[in-house]
């Protein structure tokens, strides 16, 4: 007898060759993965949710960061289907008079825009300078948000070409909020949360869900800090479970009755191009080539991914609470996998232990470009790599002269000159090489 399929044929043995790796050695603290088609659902947890934790279920509360956009444009299809408003309403009559949204000869900035994000915001107001950088969402203001949009001048018209914002889907979610006289959260419950029984699915946490909260952790697995996204709330603030996200897929896939279906249906059809690969619905990015509905999320100690094929009826949730690129990755893999293609698991980078002597060769300071530094420190057991305007990051050996980051998908290979003196190094990443050369004091 055969293993019992999870979903798409897939078993359970089929997704453990490709997500126990990252598992095993160490590049997530935990992973919650959920399946989804017409012939059912299966959960399945890898990983400890801390050292002292229990393996994740499909009730373990993760933050799910940007995909929360998904649910905004969710929120907006519903008054657009409804008829309370059009796509092309402009955000100016949902704000109050004293905001001055930026507008070009062109026109004014829609919802439409803001949903496909077309609006020409940039990715993060100028004036946001978090007092906490281990939670930066939390002390920005209405207000400032408002004083914002007021003094921006579009670098381009409303409409004209994609720029990501995280800036322009809070507002969404704001103005909706007030365009309904309710808080984002009340909005979300009463449009989305409600009708599809996703009791687990909310910006603020009961006791019980704070119990089940999954504790934050980075990169280098570790521990972080949650974040709170008050006034961009629309933008990345939900934290849900995979038994919850998978009642939304359901839904999205048409597998579960709701009357968001009108909704769901108008949030998935194609706006516009979005980048090379993919086209955008209402904050659905949609891959050109297989027409896979997706989006992800990170906040400063979770990543989430979530797809779905609405012609092939399935889908896929992954939840981590580590933040870390390579849940996208593992997801892809998966919805590979699950369309019949061949997939091998990723082959990740063994660490070689150094010893202090051996690290202490690279520290220095790198110059890169005419404006970027990289700073190599020793710290504890690691060495650490700081690029200007970024934060320190744990690189790990894996010769005595290459290293490797967690965090990012990204290696460095410091050089040396005849008499074995480091002199310089080289960044390798997405395909390009960086030189560094060490700057000498």
């Amino acid at each position: 007898m055969g293993l019992p399929a999870c979903a798409q044929g897939l078993t359970k043995s089929e997704v453990d060759r490709l997500v126990a790796p990252p598992i095993d050695n160490q590049w997530l603290q935990s992973l919650v993965v959920g399946l989804i088609d017409e012939h059912g659902q299966q959960i399945i947890g890898y990983g400890k949710t801390s050292s002292a934790g229990n393996t994740p279920d499909g009730d373990t509360v993760y933050e799910i960061g940007s995909v929360s956009k998904t649910f905004t444009s969710t929120i907006l299809a519903t008054f657009v289907t409804s008829g309370e408003l059009s796509l092309d309403e402009p955000v100016q009559k949902l704000l109050p008079d004293t905001v001055k949204v930026p507008r070009t000869r062109a026109g004014e900035i829609t919802l439409r825009h803001l949903a496909t994000q077309r609006s020409g915001l940039p990715r993060m107001p100028t004036n946001f300078e978090p007092k906490d950088p281990n939670n930066p969402y939390a002390d920005y203001s209405v207000q400032q948000m408002y004083e914002f949009v007021s003094g921006y001048e579009l670098p381009r018209d409303p409409g004209e070409a994609p720029m990501y914002s995280n800036l322009g889907v809070g507002l969404l979610g704001h103005a909706l909020a007030l365009h309904a006289g309710k808080t984002y959260e009340q909005l979300l419950i009463e449009r989305v949360c409600a009708p599809l029984k996703m009791q687990d699915t909310r910006i603020t946490l009961n006791a019980s869900q704070r119990a089940r909260l999954a504790p934050p952790f980075n990169g280098d697995l570790s521990p972080d800090h949650n974040w709170d996204l008050p006034t961009l709330a629309g933008a990345g603030a939900i934290r849900s479970t995979a038994n919850d996200m998978l009642k939304y897929i359901s839904a999205e896939l048409g597998l579960t009755p709701t009357q968001l279906a009108p909704a769901m249906k108008l949030s998935q059809t194609r706006q516009a191009q979005f980048d090379a690969g993919n086209d955008i619905g209402l904050n659905w990015l949609i891959d050109t080539k297989r027409q896979i509905r997706w989006h992800n999320g990170q906040t400063g100690g979770y990543h989430s991914f979530v797809a779905f094929d609405p012609e092939k009826k399935f889908g896929v949730v992954l939840l981590s609470n580590t933040a870390s690129g390579l849940v996208d990755m593992l997801g892809s893999q998966i919805i590979h996998q699950m369309l019949g293609e061949k997939v091998e698991p990723l082959k990740l980078p063994k660490e070689m232990e150094l010893d202090a002597e051996a690290l202490n060769r690279f520290v220095g300071d790198y110059k890169l470009g005419l404006l970027s530094t990289m700073k190599i420190r020793f710290e504890g057991h690691h060495l650490t790599a700081q690029v200007t305007g970024q934060p320190a990051y744990h690189i790990y050996a894996q010769s005595k002269s290459e290293f490797f980051w967690k965090i990012v998908n990204a290696q460095v290979t410091f050089q040396a000159d005849e008499r074995d003196v480091i002199t310089g190094a080289v960044i390798h990443q997405n395909g390009a090489n960086v030189p560094a050369k060490k700057i000498e004091h």
